[in-house]
Parts: C-alpha cells; sequence; structure tokens
C-alpha cells in the first residue's frame, strides 16, 4: 500500500490560510492597548481623588493652627497667618506623605491648600502631573456654627 505525501510547496485551494492568526494577533494587541490606557486612566483619577484628601488633612491643619477669635477680629496680618498655616500644613503632610502644600486664603473664613505630585502609570511608564485642593472654613461658636 502506498502512502502519498503531502506537496512540498504552496498548498492550492486555500488562499486565506493564515488570515485568522494575522487578524487575531492584530486584535489582541489592539485590546492590550486599549486596556493598558484605561487602567492606567483609571489610576490616574483615583491619584488625583488621593491627592484631594491629602490636600483637605493639609487644610485642617493649618486651620486648626490659627486663633479663631484673633482672625475674625482682624488682629492677624495676612502674611503672618499664611506663614503659620503654611508651616503646619508644611510640617504635617512632609512628615506624612512626602509633600509639601501651598496655602493661600480665599477670605477671612477659608483656607485653601493645594499640592502638586505626579502619578506614574503601571503599564504604559510614564509620570503624570497630579494637584490636590482642600478647603477648610473656620466657624467658631458654641452650640452651632455662627458665621457658616
Amino acid at each position: 500500500m502506498l502512502r502519498r505525501r503531502a506537496p512540498l510547496g504552496p498548498v492550492r485551494g486555500a488562499p486565506d490560510a493564515g488570515a485568522v492568526s494575522i487578524f487575531v494577533a492584530v486584535t489582541v494587541a489592539g485590546l492590550m492597548l486599549v486596556s493598558a490606557v484605561v487602567l492606567d486612566s483609571c489610576g490616574r483619577l483615583r491619584d488625583m481623588e488621593y491627592a484631594d484628601a491629602i490636600a483637605q488633612e493639609g487644610a485642617r491643619v493649618a486651620g486648626q493652627q490659627l486663633d479663631e477669635s484673633a482672625l475674625l477680629q482682624g488682629d492677624y496680618q495676612v502674611q503672618e497667618r499664611g506663614t503659620i498655616a503654611q508651616d503646619a500644613a508644611n510640617a504635617y503632610l512632609m512628615q506624612k506623605y512626602g509633600l509639601s502644600c501651598q496655602v493661600s486664603f480665599k477670605d477671612a473664613h477659608t483656607v485653601e491648600v493645594s499640592i502638586s505630585k505626579s502619578y506614574h502609570t503601571v503599564l504604559l511608564g510614564q509620570d503624570f502631573p497630579v494637584s490636590g485642593h482642600g478647603t477648610a472654613t473656620l466657624v467658631h461658636g458654641v452650640t452651632k456654627a455662627e458665621n457658616g
């Protein structure tokens, strides 16, 4: 009994042989790239929310360092109160997170803190800047806030 061998040259009658494997390779590469962009974008959004929470902590610390009664009576100079709040917030954030901040006053009752940091993407391997902002409103009163 004779066995037939497969022809050694190109197989005739199958012009699209291997086309599915190329399509799968291109599609999988594209899906992996899209997945990397989505995952890293979600990570950056999460880091932005975290930066806002850190800035909010810094704003609370800055507000706690101020003498509310002197501030509300206008006894503090703007530069002096800014220095006290800036030093307190920076000391706290540097010790806990290794970050520094900028403190400003929106009005006599509101302390604003801004921080900047960077987010290193996991899959794309790039750094993106992230900023956070927090505010704290100074209130006074025995049973309820009188100014807010």
